[in-house]
């Protein structure tokens, strides 16, 4: 499941593939200039470093998985039971799924929400009805938190499906995942031709120079 989330939305973003030279204002150096070595600045002196390793527990790191393998971002597949023992018997375990389960049933559970149909929706790939629930209500679900979109509920949906191993929860997921990069497309290769197009962050901020009010980005 997650091998296809992670290629379906790396897809998406790098669906538009910019055939000139990146973009930059007129008094900063291109990109290839500065790969290059033109910067005018002189050369940074070399500085020590040290590293300080104490208090820091090399167990806790687990193995990268081989290729293939998931979950293998953040954590890997021997770590699943460490982590359902912490939700199930530790105090902020208990109330951060506690605060997860809330979250979900308020998103994509509760059938007066609109976001469980347009989840649903997603879901079954019915990208007419998807399209006609966001005309209906001029725009997308909102947003369920700070810096978290509505499609943060459905990561935390696959991550619960991931957690429970609820195989049919978390391929809904990943479906729901999929018929929403699909939708969002467009809008990014359009906010890949603005201004600053190829900077994520300048490209968001509004201006002449750098970039417009309507990004998708």
């Amino acid at each position: 499941m997650k091998t296809r989330i992670v290629s379906l939305l790396i897809s998406v973003c790098s669906a538009h593939v910019a055939t000139a030279e990146p973009a930059h204002l007129p008094s900063e150096l291109s990109a290839d200039q500065i790969l290059k070595g033109e910067s005018p600045f002189p050369p940074s002196p070399v500085m020590e470093f040290l590293v300080n390793n104490q208090g820091l527990s090399k167990a806790r790191l687990s193995k990268v998985p081989p290729p293939g393998v998931h979950p293998r971002l953040l954590i890997s597949p021997e770590d699943l039971p460490d982590v359902r023992r912490r939700l199930k018997e530790t105090n902020v375990g208990k109330a951060l799924y506690a605060t997860l389960q809330k979250r979900l049933d308020g998103t994509l559970r509760d059938p007066k929400n609109w976001g469980s149909e347009f989840y649903n929706r997603l879901a079954q790939g019915d990208t007419k009805a998807v399209n006609a629930l966001v005309k209906e209500h001029k725009g997308m679900p909102p947003g369920i938190g700070h810096y978290q979109p509505f499609l943060y509920a459905i990561v935390m949906e696959a991550f619960d499906a991931l957690i429970s191993d609820d195989k049919p929860r978390g391929e809904k997921a990943a479906a729901a995942i999929s018929t929403y990069a699909e939708m969002i497309r467009p809008g990014i290769e359009a906010a890949g031709e603005l201004p600053m197009g190829d900077d994520s962050w300048r490209a968001k901020t509004s201006g002449p120079k750098t970039g417009s009010e309507l990004s998708d980005q």
